[in-house]
């Protein structure tokens, strides 16, 4: 198909609703309702040389340039590096997909606030402070969670009898070319209060 081509099919039972393929350096394909399929030209620089030339493109994807300023902007936020789904793999196919939907959702979210912020007049946060703050919300976290005066024993529903550090013989023997040896293990205690 070369380039500038487009194809254009109406649904028959829904009149508004058209589907177009055109073809730029790549195939483009797009389904809109209630838009314009008029004919309508860009400039577009032919791959290896500097000249511009007039290429033919349906009005429908003219309109859908000048709304969205070029790529997609849920796309582009997707593709960032604050990507959830694609920080984390899984084997399971079903939990990359649930962390994409999470993904969408984060990013729809952050598109709509944005929107509101900019409609008040109010400074419009990066997607990183977005984020940031997404997360803190999300966790619940205050500085009266985090400084707990708490002993670790009012943790514990039963409480632990409190007695002193004392090692203690055991009866394993390890039996190795012919003679017994008592075996010997580390105090998990010890080695864990021990200086380095």
């Amino acid at each position: 198909m070369p380039r500038g081509t487009y194809r254009i099919a109406q649904s028959r039972q829904h009149s508004n609703l058209v589907a177009v393929a055109w073809m730029d350096r790549k195939p483009v394909h797009m389904i809109a309702t209630g838009c314009a399929t008029t004919p309508a030209t860009v400039l577009r620089r032919e791959k290896g040389s500097m000249v511009r030339q007039n290429v033919p493109w349906p009005q429908l994807i003219a309109d859908y340039h000048s709304g969205m300023g070029g790529a997609d902007q849920h796309d582009q936020l997707r593709l960032q590096r604050y990507s959830i789904q694609r920080c984390v793999a899984f084997r399971k196919y079903y939990r990359q997909l649930f962390l994409g939907f999470i993904d969408m959702a984060v990013v729809n979210g952050f598109i709509i606030h944005k929107l509101v912020m900019a409609k008040e007049g109010k400074r419009v946060p990066t997607y990183a402070e977005y984020m940031r703050r997404l997360q803190v919300e999300l966790l619940g976290i205050t500085d009266a969670s985090l400084a707990s005066n708490e002993n670790a024993e009012d943790l514990v529903s039963t409480p632990l009898t409190v007695r002193e550090h004392a090692l203690q013989k055991i009866e394993n023997f390890n039996s190795s070319s012919g003679q017994h040896k008592r075996r010997q293990h580390l105090c998990k205690v010890c080695s864990a209060m021990a200086t380095p």
